[in-house]
């Protein structure tokens, strides 16, 4: 343990950024967990082994519910249950405690067992809470069986004992026990892997997962190409609203909302995702002309909006916008910037007649405006007004929202064709729905 930690230090001192540093701190965690584990187990050790156990004298039912909870508690104190079964395999041995007390304190150390997952899954992620919960169904399960069948299991050891002629002690016969009650347990989930995974899936649901979703792609609409196609760009448009909301979280970078721009971002790759393998999945033999490139054009917006998140990513981290606000001879340049680059990510307006066209002009006087700004910057550079690497700083920062600009007018340029092209075929089957009512009623 104190090797791993003073490695992950070395690491984290080196290196203060990045998946190296990250890495050293991940270091640093296993070596304290497992001193932390170290530090409970001496605490509590002489205590479980001055426990006379001999003065539990309960027998009957109440006897082996007694002695299980002792078996818990011994574990939990110890966080440790091979250290449980090892006082218990020598008290039973040495005539302390009989055989079913001490089978009930090896099922009362499997259950105990269960405390350090709850443990570790305190403040963890989802499938970190349903692995212990998991754990603990699994655990329970198999305690209930060991008690049903207490006596049937002790037949059968006994019986394979005497077949391999193994030596009569109480410390095999419970070292069997353990591992024969584990064995059937996993025999008993086992076929219910998948039940138990379903239920488990709607646990501790987070935000993130509740938003991965697609609000409009169902699978048996993909028979249906045209179906297909108009849920599609419902999808994409949704999307595209989160997009432009991460755009605006990505510009005003804040530290405080790190975790939520994370998640949002994740949801964002995800529902793309689902776009690319829903387009995989539409009916290939009924796909029109007009239809397979309207396809393509989905997945060119995909591509687009992948494209867009990520330069969203690559701002929020650099928080260059945040360094540069330092400066308050670029402070007026700069809000004017954002603010159009926040006009232009804007897709209210998707549906008006001009929308591609107005967006082209927008996007020369942001190109325009960018290289103005950058001409600034290297001007202060040049002249001492700020240092070098601050400014390098600021143009990468300007180049990946001018990249995120470019990337955005695209898809929605192809975006707004796709959406008029759609309309048309509705006026026109309007059209001829409403001709096919008239001819119905002559």
């Amino acid at each position: 343990a104190l090797p791993l930690i003073g490695v992950g230090m070395l690491i984290k001192l080196i290196k203060k950024q990045g998946r190296a540093a990250s890495f050293g701190l991940a270091l640093v965690g296993f070596g304290l967990f497992f001193i932390g584990i170290d530090v409970l187990r001496n605490a509590f050790e002489n205590l479980v082994l001055v426990f006379d156990l001999s003065k539990v004298s309960v027998e009957g039912v109440s006897g082996i519910a007694v002695f299980t909870l002792i078996g818990i508690a011994m574990t939990i104190l110890t966080q440790s249950s091979s250290a449980s079964i090892a006082l218990t395999i020598t008290a039973a041995s040495t005539g302390v405690i009989d055989i079913m007390a001490a089978a009930a304190m090896v099922i009362g150390a499997n259950i105990g067992t269960t405390s350090t997952a709850l443990i570790a899954a305190i403040g963890a992620t989802s499938n970190a809470k349903r692995v212990a919960l998991a754990q603990m169904i699994f655990n329970a399960a198999t305690a209930m069986v060991a008690f049903l069948m207490l006596p049937i299991l002790f037949y059968i050891i006994e019986f394979i004992r005497s077949f391999f002629a193994l030596e009569a002690s109480s410390s095999i016969s419970l070292a069997m026990f353990h591992s024969a009650f584990n064995i059937l347990g996993v025999m008993i989930i086992f076929p219910l892997n998948n039940r138990l995974v379903a239920f488990l899936e709607k646990r501790f649901v987070s935000w993130e997962e509740t938003q991965r979703h697609s609000q409009y792609l169902d699978k048996t609409i993909a028979a249906t190409p045209d179906l297909a196609v108009n849920a599609l760009v419902l999808e994409l448009k949704s999307i595209a609203q989160r997009l432009a909301d991460l755009s605006n979280q990505a510009l005003y970078a804040d530290a405080k909302i790190a975790k939520k721009f994370k998640e949002q971002s994740s949801v964002i790759k995800y529902l793309l995702e689902n776009v690319s393998e829903f387009i995989v999945t539409i009916e290939r033999e009924e796909l029109s002309e007009k239809t397979t490139k309207d396809l393509a054009t989905i997945m060119r917006i995909q591509q687009y909006f992948l494209t867009c998140n990520m330069a969203c990513e690559y701002i929020f981290q650099t928080f260059f916008i945040k360094e540069n606000m330092m400066h308050s001879d670029f402070q007026s340049t700069h809000n004017e910037f954002i603010v159009d680059v926040i006009r232009f990510i804007n897709i209210e307006s998707i549906d008006e007649a001009d929308f591609a066209l107005s967006m082209t002009d927008e996007l020369v006087q942001l190109q325009q405006a960018h290289d103005q700004y950058k001409a600034g910057l290297l001007l202060a550079g040049t002249k001492g007004q700020i240092s070098v690497n601050l400014m390098s700083e600021i143009i990468d920062g300007l180049a990946e929202v001018l990249k995120l600009v470019q990337q955005w007018g695209k898809a929605m340029k192809s975006f707004s064709v796709l959406h008029a092209s759609l309309n048309v075929v509705n006026k026109i089957e309007e059209s001829e729905d409403s001709k096919q009512q008239v001819n119905d009623s002559n």
